[in-house]
């Protein structure tokens, strides 16, 4: 399962966009699951390195990707 959202830094006034690649299995009965937080530099996406958020999520880790904005 895939979910983008955003994140509000107020001190900043801008948004931080995050993508949730979470393990199928841990959505059952509220299974809790390791999270790799995940931060590709400055000039990418959430988007990107999708392919390792779903190599995480189908061996049951959940990958959070954060956009990086810059100071």
């Amino acid at each position: 399962m895939v979910s983008d959202f955003d994140w509000v830094d107020a001190t900043r006034d801008r948004a931080v966009p995050v993508r949730l690649y979470w393990p199928a299995h841990g959505r059952l009965g509220g299974a809790a699951v390791p999270l790799v937080v995940f931060s590709h530099g400055i000039g990418g996406s959430r988007v990107g390195y999708s392919y390792l958020g779903k190599h995480f999520a189908s061996h049951g880790i959940a990958s959070l990707h954060l956009a990086a904005r810059g100071q």
